[in-house]
């Protein structure tokens, strides 16, 4: 169905960007480094040629001949080998250091986000149970989100839904989705890919993409079905985007 071939797709493009991202961000280096080995080798500056050096052939002209000799400055000759593989483990050396700071942060942010999310599946002021998920309402939240905690599955609901109960199911199916979509399994994945190589910024835009390819996977989804009308389902996104927007600033709908 429509949900089946918009996971595939998305898959397919989760798997694509992962190599872009490994290779952008390792691989991409190194190729440009053995790239510009190859096309600047040692000889690539030949000598100048010194003019004036050699005696004149018997047929040139006194003119020229009462000509001062000239000697052109040779060229400066490519960085040796040696300086090569300094520069080389320089740019390696900061690469590296890049990697491990930025990836200290993911790791440290990623380490207290779980820790929030545990210390908010233990305070939910409703819980329910829908199949392998539950359901949690939270008065510390503003927006629904999904989430997994090792093997379990949740999905947390703010306080505030609980006063439109069309939009809370609305909601509901729309968190679901994502765990129907396996979406937070690939989230871990991803996880580990913006540790390694998250300060590309390549990476950064092929993670924006991706979660903007899952809300639609599952906006996709859900509209395919007979039960619930677009006007309904979009009038339900206007209202959770305008009370999760900050006071004063204006809401912007694509």
């Amino acid at each position: 169905g429509i949900a089946e071939s918009a996971a595939a797709a998305e898959k397919d493009a989760a798997l694509k960007g992962i190599k872009v991202a490994l290779a952008t961000g390792f691989i991409g280096p190194a190729i440009a480094f053995a790239l510009s080995t190859l096309l600047a080798p040692n000889n690539i500056f030949s000598p100048a040629v010194q003019f004036g050096a050699s005696p004149m052939p018997e047929n040139t002209p006194k003119l020229l001949t009462a000509l001062p000799a000239v000697t052109v400055s040779p060229l400066p000759s490519s960085l040796s080998a040696s300086s090569q593989t300094a520069v080389f483990l320089i740019a390696a050396a900061a690469l590296l250091f890049v990697t491990v700071v930025y990836g200290t942060y993911r790791f440290t942010r990623l380490v207290r986000d779980r820790k929030k999310l545990r210390a908010l599946s233990a305070q939910g002021i409703v819980s329910r149970r829908l199949g392998r998920v539950h359901l949690l309402v939270h008065d510390k939240i503003r927006v629904p989100f999904a989430a997994r905690l090792k093997s379990r599955a949740y999905v947390f609901l703010p306080l505030s839904l609980l006063n439109d109960g069309r939009q809370l199911k609305i909601v509901i199916r729309h968190e679901l989705q994502h765990h129907r979509q396996n979406d937070l399994l690939w989230n871990g994945l991803f996880e580990i890919v913006r540790i390694l190589c998250g300060w590309n910024p390549l990476v950064q835009i092929w993670m924006k993409r991706i979660e903007e390819t899952d809300e639609l996977a599952c906006d996709e989804a859900l509209l395919g079905r007979q039960s619930l009308g677009s006007l309904a389902y979009a009038t339900c996104l206007y209202e959770i985007a305008k009370a999760t927007t900050p006071t004063g600033a204006t809401l912007k709908l694509a």
